[in-house]
């Protein structure tokens, strides 16, 4: 399927569905989207696109207060949910005299996964108990959601592996999935200009924009290390139990 959904005003707005999983079922198309940011989607867009093909309810915004603040966005028929993940790398790369070489932003990406998985679960759980409530889909209802950082990529990234995962999509398709920012993303120019102003190099750069399956694989074993693996970590820090993994994958497989 074309995962990519043409919604003018972003590049990595994508489709969470019709991947396979181990028992032979698939991932539902058209319940679940990732994304980079929303701001630059036109009102019109929003609606035509989103709300009367879609049928998008929510959006779940990872973005920090000061990147929000920076690029807001409201549609209507759309509820904005701010859940935002901050993180090592968020931090750093507002400090003015933030170091900038590519084997420190390299190590700075791996951190800052590391420091998400631990300190902000309560973030990644708000998606998973919206997804496994009575509201989601109640009564038949055609409903979907979408959830998003600025690049669609780290954080996004994160909470689409532990989704895929919990419903059964293996490993190799998951860093597919990944990967895939790879081929949509288009780097913003403003990001240049921001990065030109700081003195960060190109190969820096290509580092914070760049995706390299390697960061998830160590999320992934870090997880395995930290938690006993990606099922403990979500029991045990994001609170979500068995029954609610089984109502997930009711609602997101077909």
């Amino acid at each position: 399927m074309k995962r990519a959904v043409n919604l003018p005003g972003t590049t990595n707005f994508r489709d969470l569905g019709g991947y396979a999983t181990t028992c032979g079922r698939r991932v539902r198309e058209g319940v679940v989207f990732r994304s980079d940011s929303l701001h630059n989607v036109p009102q019109a867009s929003a609606q035509e696109v989103l709300v009367d093909r879609l049928r998008l309810t929510h959006s779940f915004d990872f973005r920090s207060p000061h990147e929000v603040n920076h690029k807001p966005y409201s549609f209507p028929n759309i509820e904005h949910v701010l859940v935002p993940i901050g993180g090592s790398m968020v931090e750093k790369l507002w400090e003015p005299e933030a170091e900038a070489t590519p084997e420190y932003m390299r190590e700075l990406v791996h951190a800052t996964y590391r420091d998400r998985i631990d300190n902000y679960s309560h973030q990644l759980a708000q998606v998973l108990q919206f997804l496994t409530s009575t509201h989601f889909g109640a009564n038949g209802r055609q409903q979907s959601i979408v959830f998003h950082c600025t690049a669609g990529k780290d954080r996004t990234g994160l909470m689409a592996a532990i989704i895929l995962h919990l419903v059964g999509v293996p490993r190799d398709t998951i860093l597919e999935d990944y990967m895939l920012t790879g081929v949509c993303l288009k780097r913003p120019t403003e990001a240049n200009s921001y990065y030109d102003s700081r003195r960060i190099s190109n190969a820096a750069i290509d580092v914070i924009w760049g995706i390299d399956s390697a960061y998830l694989n160590a999320a992934f074993d870090y997880m395995e290390r930290r938690y006993g693996g990606v099922d403990a970590y979500v029991k045990e820090k994001l609170q979500i139990d068995a029954d609610a993994v089984q109502r997930l994958r009711a609602r997101l497989l077909a």
